[in-house]
Protein backbone atom coordinates (compact mmCIF):
# COMPACT_ATOMS: atom_id res chain seq x y z
CA UNK A 1 0.00 0.00 0.00
CA UNK A 2 1.39 3.48 -1.15
CA UNK A 3 0.06 6.97 -0.33
CA UNK A 4 0.01 9.33 2.58
CA UNK A 5 -0.74 7.20 6.50
CA UNK A 6 -4.66 7.92 7.88
CA UNK A 7 -5.93 6.64 10.69
CA UNK A 8 -9.41 4.81 10.36
CA UNK A 9 -12.03 5.62 13.69
CA UNK A 10 -15.27 3.89 13.94
CA UNK A 11 -18.41 4.12 15.96
CA UNK A 12 -20.56 1.51 16.37
CA UNK A 13 -24.11 2.95 16.72
CA UNK A 14 -26.65 1.68 19.54
CA UNK A 15 -30.10 2.87 20.13
CA UNK A 16 -29.60 4.49 23.66
CA UNK A 17 -27.49 7.19 21.39
CA UNK A 18 -30.97 8.38 20.77
CA UNK A 19 -30.54 10.24 24.45
CA UNK A 20 -27.40 11.66 24.18
CA UNK A 21 -27.80 15.35 25.00
CA UNK A 22 -26.87 18.00 23.13
CA UNK A 23 -24.64 20.89 24.04
CA UNK A 24 -23.97 24.40 21.93
CA UNK A 25 -23.23 27.83 23.02
CA UNK A 26 -25.89 30.33 23.46
CA UNK A 27 -26.82 31.70 19.84
CA UNK A 28 -25.46 28.78 18.06
CA UNK A 29 -27.92 26.33 16.32
CA UNK A 30 -27.55 23.16 14.08
CA UNK A 31 -28.92 22.82 10.80
CA UNK A 32 -29.45 20.12 8.79
CA UNK A 33 -28.74 20.84 5.06
CA UNK A 34 -29.97 18.40 2.65
CA UNK A 35 -28.55 19.95 -1.11
CA UNK A 36 -31.48 20.09 -3.82
CA UNK A 37 -30.79 22.09 -7.16
CA UNK A 38 -30.17 24.67 -7.52
CA UNK A 39 -29.28 25.06 -4.02
CA UNK A 40 -26.64 22.28 -3.39
CA UNK A 41 -24.15 24.61 -1.59
CA UNK A 42 -24.82 25.43 2.36
CA UNK A 43 -25.55 29.21 2.88
CA UNK A 44 -23.14 31.85 3.74
CA UNK A 45 -20.24 29.82 3.23
CA UNK A 46 -17.22 31.58 1.80
CA UNK A 47 -16.32 31.06 -1.66
CA UNK A 48 -12.58 29.02 -0.53
CA UNK A 49 -15.54 26.40 0.92
CA UNK A 50 -18.10 26.21 -1.65
CA UNK A 51 -15.47 23.68 -4.45
CA UNK A 52 -16.17 20.17 -3.08
CA UNK A 53 -19.86 20.47 -2.78
CA UNK A 54 -19.84 20.28 -6.17
CA UNK A 55 -18.41 17.68 -6.60
CA UNK A 56 -20.56 15.71 -4.05
CA UNK A 57 -23.70 16.96 -5.47
CA UNK A 58 -21.95 15.35 -8.80
CA UNK A 59 -21.33 11.88 -6.77
CA UNK A 60 -24.83 12.23 -5.31
CA UNK A 61 -26.50 12.98 -8.93
CA UNK A 62 -24.68 10.42 -11.23
CA UNK A 63 -25.23 7.66 -7.67
CA UNK A 64 -21.90 7.16 -6.92
CA UNK A 65 -23.01 6.99 -3.47
CA UNK A 66 -24.54 3.70 -2.20
CA UNK A 67 -27.46 5.52 -1.07
CA UNK A 68 -27.82 8.94 -2.20
CA UNK A 69 -30.42 10.41 0.28
CA UNK A 70 -27.57 9.84 2.99
CA UNK A 71 -24.92 12.81 1.50
CA UNK A 72 -25.94 15.56 3.90
CA UNK A 73 -24.75 18.21 5.41
CA UNK A 74 -24.50 19.33 9.05
CA UNK A 75 -23.79 23.20 9.64
CA UNK A 76 -24.15 25.08 12.43
CA UNK A 77 -24.88 29.11 12.21
CA UNK A 78 -25.26 31.79 14.72
CA UNK A 79 -27.98 33.90 13.26
CA UNK A 80 -27.16 33.61 10.00
CA UNK A 81 -23.12 33.21 10.47
CA UNK A 82 -22.11 30.38 9.27
CA UNK A 83 -19.65 28.62 11.76
CA UNK A 84 -19.34 24.79 11.26
CA UNK A 85 -20.21 22.01 8.69
CA UNK A 86 -19.89 18.19 8.89
CA UNK A 87 -20.57 16.43 6.09
CA UNK A 88 -22.26 13.02 5.79
CA UNK A 89 -21.72 10.41 3.14
CA UNK A 90 -22.51 6.71 2.35
CA UNK A 91 -20.56 4.33 1.25
CA UNK A 92 -18.84 4.94 -2.38
CA UNK A 93 -15.74 4.21 -3.97
CA UNK A 94 -13.51 6.55 -1.88
CA UNK A 95 -14.74 4.37 1.11
CA UNK A 96 -14.39 0.58 -0.20
CA UNK A 97 -14.07 -0.90 3.50
CA UNK A 98 -17.78 0.54 4.42
CA UNK A 99 -21.05 -1.87 5.17
CA UNK A 100 -23.96 -0.97 3.54
CA UNK A 101 -24.91 0.58 7.07
CA UNK A 102 -22.22 2.76 7.67
CA UNK A 103 -21.63 6.76 7.08
CA UNK A 104 -18.43 8.58 6.83
CA UNK A 105 -18.49 11.49 8.57
CA UNK A 106 -15.65 14.24 7.55
CA UNK A 107 -14.74 16.65 6.23
CA UNK A 108 -15.21 18.57 9.74
CA UNK A 109 -15.01 22.54 9.42
CA UNK A 110 -15.38 25.32 11.76
CA UNK A 111 -14.29 29.08 10.82
CA UNK A 112 -11.67 30.18 12.42
CA UNK A 113 -13.39 33.01 15.04
CA UNK A 114 -15.69 30.08 16.09
CA UNK A 115 -13.51 27.55 17.00
CA UNK A 116 -13.19 26.04 20.67
CA UNK A 117 -16.46 26.50 21.07
CA UNK A 118 -17.64 22.37 21.07
CA UNK A 119 -19.16 23.10 17.68
CA UNK A 120 -17.80 19.89 16.04
CA UNK A 121 -18.33 18.18 19.07
CA UNK A 122 -21.74 19.04 19.32
CA UNK A 123 -22.72 17.91 15.54
CA UNK A 124 -20.97 14.52 16.07
CA UNK A 125 -23.38 13.76 18.63
CA UNK A 126 -26.05 15.06 17.06
CA UNK A 127 -25.17 12.70 13.79
CA UNK A 128 -24.85 9.52 16.48
CA UNK A 129 -28.51 10.86 17.46
CA UNK A 130 -30.19 10.23 14.04
CA UNK A 131 -28.21 7.48 13.35
CA UNK A 132 -28.40 5.24 16.69
CA UNK A 133 -31.15 2.83 14.69
CA UNK A 134 -29.14 2.02 11.75
CA UNK A 135 -27.37 -0.48 12.62
CA UNK A 136 -23.73 0.70 11.02
CA UNK A 137 -20.70 2.30 11.82
CA UNK A 138 -19.42 5.96 12.18
CA UNK A 139 -16.29 6.55 10.20
CA UNK A 140 -14.06 9.17 10.67
CA UNK A 141 -10.45 9.08 8.52
CA UNK A 142 -7.92 11.28 9.57
CA UNK A 143 -4.11 11.67 8.88
CA UNK A 144 -2.18 10.37 12.32
CA UNK A 145 -0.92 14.37 12.88
CA UNK A 146 -4.13 16.17 12.87
CA UNK A 147 -3.95 15.28 17.19
CA UNK A 148 -6.41 17.86 17.83
CA UNK A 149 -8.88 15.97 15.50
CA UNK A 150 -8.06 12.62 16.69
CA UNK A 151 -8.45 13.62 20.56
CA UNK A 152 -11.73 14.84 19.62
CA UNK A 153 -13.23 11.97 17.89
CA UNK A 154 -12.00 9.94 21.00
CA UNK A 155 -13.32 11.90 23.76
CA UNK A 156 -16.63 10.96 21.45
CA UNK A 157 -16.08 7.25 21.76
CA UNK A 158 -14.84 6.36 18.34
CA UNK A 159 -12.02 3.37 18.19
CA UNK A 160 -9.00 3.54 15.91
CA UNK A 161 -9.91 0.59 13.97
CA UNK A 162 -7.21 0.40 11.53
CA UNK A 163 -3.89 2.43 9.97
CA UNK A 164 -4.21 2.70 5.79
CA UNK A 165 -3.21 4.87 3.30
CA UNK A 166 -5.21 7.45 0.89
CA UNK A 167 -3.87 5.54 -2.83
CA UNK A 168 -4.10 7.16 -6.38
CA UNK A 169 -6.03 5.91 -8.94
CA UNK A 170 -4.98 6.39 -12.39
CA UNK A 171 -2.57 8.18 -10.98
CA UNK A 172 -5.10 11.17 -9.68
CA UNK A 173 -5.50 12.25 -6.19
CA UNK A 174 -9.35 12.81 -6.57
CA UNK A 175 -10.24 9.39 -7.74
CA UNK A 176 -7.95 8.06 -4.78
CA UNK A 177 -9.54 5.44 -2.20
CA UNK A 178 -8.77 5.15 1.46
CA UNK A 179 -7.30 1.48 1.77
CA UNK A 180 -7.11 -0.47 5.06
CA UNK A 181 -3.55 -1.93 5.80
CA UNK A 182 -3.54 -2.68 9.51
CA UNK A 183 -6.15 -3.96 12.04
CA UNK A 184 -6.40 -2.84 15.08
CA UNK A 185 -9.54 -4.24 16.16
Amino acid sequence: MTGQEYRFYRYLTRPADKELEISLPEGYEIRLFIPKFPRIVPPNLTRGLRHNFCSWWAMRVLGVFSRSEEYKVYTVYNAEDFAHYTVVVPRHFKFPFMGDNDIQANPVYTAPEHRRKGLAHAVIVQIKKDYAESGGCLWYVVRPENLPSIAHIEKLGFELYAIGAKAKRLGLSFLGRYEIGSLLK
